[in-house]
């Protein structure tokens, strides 16, 4: 067997390929390292992710490879520190103006970083020279300010600016040609979109690329499908018509699953969750849960004796556990996860209140549609097979989504083997559309009816 040792050796006389050998190595420990030390598992993944990522950009400084684990050990820590501050910070998210704001105003570098795959990434970084690449990985890898930057690489800020002015245009050209015949898919780490996940794992064709950007909240991922960082997304069907209302020109073609949701209270607030003046969760201002939400309560539509906080889904069971709200109404596997844990109780599901019914679909921007017409039914027609394959291979099904999300495999089986979130009959239904629509005017989340006829398309099935 070949040590760590020689693969670093490895990719220092420049055979990247061996640098895939360590993540193998390693990422078991860094996951375990960064859950422990960040606590939720989503979270945890990024953080391992990051910590790859900037070893391998630095790996030249080592200068012992036995010192490797230890000094990849420093780095992951780092991280995980960085991104639980940050996530004390906002874990509970405002995201009523979401829909309100403009497109992503982060440089384009960073958007690049965001959303190319990470191999690509660091290939683009990788050929930029020495002091416009470090620069560059200061600002968008660790979002360092140029004071700062200027002082490590002691040269004048004006330096530092031009440099990083310099790299982003090559950048952003290699960007444009990096992309060539490929769809960029955004998705949150829920079962909810488990599909993306498969269909990622599963994709093998040569006609075109499968790109995936995880997001972590809604706010995060409308900013990019609205700065058209991305060709397609997940979204809730309601949120997805507001969208389209307000000029978005997204497609909607396929069901991305059926029910999923359920309502969960502290264990500790059994019996009094739903009193004046309790909190409970949902994931976003214009939501699916937020239309069951009075349903599954069994209260008139027009009467909320609960204050509702919206908080990304991801970051539910960290609030649930600082007892920042008495229970939670969003997707799976966060209900299972919570009962697994000891922390929560599933007091009812969606699919025992409104079977069948649709949540996330799958959108497409019109531009994808029209430039290359037979890409997207390449494209959804994988992501049926997906769908196939995880109603046919739901074990399976549920090791990729603990690979890709870090959340529990057992709590994934589970909600895979329950069938509390289905994956058949996933073609655009008109009658379940006019359904969700319905609730969404009644609730005030429409301010028009959605025109369904240029909205959802039947094409693909």
């Amino acid at each position: 067997m070949i040590t760590y040792q020689a693969h670093v050796r490895r990719v220092l006389t420049g055979d990247k390929n061996a640098f895939a050998e360590i993540v193998a190595m390693f990422k078991d420990m860094a996951r375990a390292v960064a859950t422990a030390r960040v606590g939720e598992p989503a979270l945890a993944e990024d953080a391992a992710q990051e910590a790859f990522l900037t070893a391998y950009l630095k790996l030249a400084e080592l200068r012992d490879p036995d010192a490797f684990p230890g000094w990849f050990r420093t780095i992951l820590i780092r991280h995980c520190d960085r991104i639980r501050i940050q996530n004390e910070r906002t874990a509970t998210i405002a995201e009523g103006d979401a829909l309100n704001e403009a497109c992503d105003n982060a440089d384009p570098v960073t958007l690049c970083t965001r959303h190319l795959d990470r191999l690509t990434v660091l290939r683009i970084l990788e050929s930029l020279p020495g002091v416009a690449r470090e620069a560059c990985i200061q600002r968008y890898v660790h979002g360092r300010p140029y004071r700062d930057i200027a002082q490590m690489l002691n040269v004048p800020q004006g330096t530092v600016k031009r440099r990083l002015h310099d790299a982003k245009q090559r950048m952003l050209a290699e960007f444009g040609t990096s992309r060539g015949r490929s769809v960029r898919l955004g998705y949150l780490p829920i079962s909810d979109h488990l599909l993306a996940m498969v269909a990622h794992q599963m994709h093998n064709r040569e006609d075109y690329d499968l790109h995936l950007s995880r997001f972590l909240s809604w706010t995060s991922l409308i900013k990019a499908l609205r700065g058209a960082m991305l060709d397609a997304a997940f979204v809730m069907v309601p949120l997805a018509m507001a969208l389209r209302n307000q000029g978005l020109a997204i497609r909607y073609v396929m069901d991305g699953h059926h029910d999923g949701s359920a309502v969960t209270v502290r264990t500790d607030r059994l019996g009094r969750c739903f009193a004046s003046g309790s909190t409970v969760a949902l994931p976003h201002s214009i939501s699916t849960h937020g239309l069951l939400l009075s349903k599954m309560l069994g209260l008139p539509a027009d009467q909320r004796i609960v204050t509702t906080k919206y908080i990304s889904p991801s970051y539910v069971l960290s609030s649930l556990a600082r007892h920042e709200i008495d229970g939670f109404l969003c997707s799976e596997p966060w209900h299972t996860a919570s009962e697994a844990r000891g922390e929560g109780r599933i007091l009812e599901r969606s699919a025992e209140v409104s079977p069948g019914h649709i949540c996330c679909v799958l959108v497409i921007r019109d531009g994808l549609l029209q430039k290359s017409p037979e890409l997207a039914h390449s494209f959804v027609s994988a992501m049926a097979a997906a769908g196939e394959y995880v109603v046919g291979h739901p074990y399976e099904s549920a090791d990729i989504q603990a690979r890709y999300t870090g959340v529990d495999k057992n709590v994934a089986e589970r909600v895979l083997r329950k069938g509390f979130v289905t994956f058949t009959d996933l073609g655009p239904d008109r009658g379940r559309a006019e359904l969700i629509m319905g609730m969404a005017l009644q609730a005030g989340f429409l301010d028009r009816p959605c025109d369904l006829g240029a909205f959802l398309s039947t094409d693909f099935f």
